[in-house]
């Protein structure tokens, strides 16, 4: 578990999202650690709309969703 964490990847937003605007995939980017949402999930978080601005390079999490 720890090592999927340290060596895992999270999805991270690839530009500043602004709120209300539509999470798509041109967006989303992929980094370690795996703390955050994996990319197996993406699809929690792709095209929907974000309910604050998540800034470039931070994680993405389904609490950041309408």
């Amino acid at each position: 578990y720890l090592a999927k964490k340290k060596y895992g990847y999270s999805c991270v937003a690839k530009v500043n999202i602004s709120k209300g605007e539509i999470i798509s995939s041109d967006k989303i980017a992929y980094k370690v650690p795996g703390t955050g949402l994996s990319p197996s999930e993406v699809n929690r978080i792709l095209n929907k709309i974000s309910n604050k601005e998540i800034l470039k390079d931070k994680e993405i999490t389904s609490n950041d969703i309408e």
